[in-house]
């Protein structure tokens, strides 16, 4: 709001910290059609990934493996490139992902190849 005696209210629509990681997970779409992704950006309600020959469509429901985790049911909320935007259908627990950054930190070089 502007005007006089109000204040302007900058809007961010991210609800929680991305945090820099980098490892592969097994992507599947409705159809069947799978395929290996990069996980990054990371948290408790969804990732940024790199899909490979997978064509993803914002509002797609897939399902996603990370090694070490149940299969997580979740949606495409954007894409651009290669990369796509995924909300997980349950946040996962901040410890999980604490846990994901810590075994999987992308080098230096990736976060510059990445664009992290």
């Amino acid at each position: 709001m502007t005007g006089a005696g109000t204040q302007t209210v900058a809007f961010d629509s991210r609800q929680s910290e991305r945090l820099p990681v980098l490892l592969l997970a097994d992507c599947r779409k409705p159809s069947g059609f799978r395929g290996t992704v990069d996980v990054m950006d990371l948290t408790n309600k969804g990732c940024r990934i790199r899909h490979r020959g997978i064509n993803l469509e914002r509002h797609q429901r897939v399902t996603l493996r990370m090694e070490g985790l149940e299969v997580l049911v979740c949606v495409v909320r954007w894409v651009s490139g290669d990369s796509a935007g995924i909300e997980f259908g349950r946040p996962l627990h901040p410890a999980v992902v604490l846990f994901i950054q810590q075994m999987h930190p992308p080098t230096q070089a990736e976060l510059s190849d990445s664009k992290i």
